[in-house]
């Protein structure tokens, strides 16, 4: 059975090192646009391109949505490979899709704030957050805070976070959305998660593409793997007696898909692989938003 495999973010957002960045594979990234510097509330704390927000491009919902790209150099994430044998860190694949989804969603009349815009992890490093080239345990967990307080300064209703699951065999593959269920908020954290992987599902269907409904995995669930989604900063439950911010609103981790399966990984590297993941993300957070009446 599978519903113990490890899963890519919350092990990468927990464990303490990673390994140093290759090469980005991405080079040519789309440059972001005139950004509103949300981080400039807390002046020096951000890099340039980290923690900003980007208008609405179609009529304004008076909605803010924040996108989370996983990880960001010197944290690479998990590591994937593609149909040639490349491999590929999961930073590099998760900023890409998500400024891809920003488009969407800002066509879709919402603000889209971003923790990283850019190949860095966010949050300007300090003494102590790197070691070997490699983040700290405490680089990591002030990153996370950092992205989570980013989150709060943007005022976003709803926090989507992007990352990418592996395993060590590579005909694994499929797809699922991580929530905390022991937020004050929990029951919306659950509503966004399930849209969002309703969503997903719907996308990859109407693509034409089999991939396996893994489900919602929620800080309560009885599988052992997934309980760590209670130490998630970015999405509440942070250690006990610890001072970092958290975050404020519903938030959900979308895991589409297993970098370690050379197929996925094609396909999420190609233009409509990531259109079709990110109109997904836009459809799952418009559905969130209009609440849980269908008919509003």
């Amino acid at each position: 059975m599978l519903t113990s495999v490890g899963l890519g973010a919350l092990a990468v957002l927990l464990l303490a090192v990673v390994a140093p960045a290759p090469e980005s594979v991405f080079p040519g990234l789309p440059k972001l646009p005139a950004t509103e510097a949300v981080g400039a509330l807390a002046p020096g704390d951000y890099v340039e391109g980290a923690c900003v927000a980007l208008p609405p491009t179609g009529p304004d919902r008076g909605a803010t949505v924040l996108l989370d790209a996983g990880h960001g150099a010197p944290d690479v994430g998990t590591s994937g490979v593609t149909g040639t044998g490349e491999e590929i860190p999961e930073k590099d694949l998760t900023l890409p899709l998500v400024l891809r989804a920003a488009d969407d969603l800002r066509a879709r009349g919402i603000r889209v704030a971003l923790s990283r815009g850019v190949d860095a992890v966010g949050k300007r490093l300090g003494p102590g957050d790197v070691s070997n080239g490699a983040l700290t345990d405490e680089g990591l967990g002030a990153q996370l805070a950092a992205r989570a307080r980013c989150a709060n300064l943007a005022g976003a209703d709803a926090l989507v976070s992007v990352h990418f699951n592996s395993f060590d065999e590579p005909d694994v593959d499929g797809f699922e959305t991580l929530y905390d269920a022991g937020r004050p908020f929990g029951a919306d954290n659950a509503r966004l998660a399930r849209s969002l992987q309703g969503a997903i599902g719907a996308g990859y269907q109407g693509a034409g593409r089999d991939a396996n409904d893994r489900g919602v995995v929620g800080s309560d669930s009885t599988d052992k793997a997934s309980n760590a989604a209670k130490d998630l900063v970015l999405l509440g439950g942070t250690p006990p007696g610890s001072d970092l911010p958290q975050s404020e609103m519903p938030g959900a981790v979308i895991e589409p898909l297993f970098i370690t399966d050379p197929a996925a990984t094609d396909f999420v590297r190609s233009e409509d692989g990531r259109r079709v993941l990110a109109d997904s993300i836009g459809d799952g957070v418009e559905a969130f938003l209009r609440g849980p009446d269908p008919r509003r």
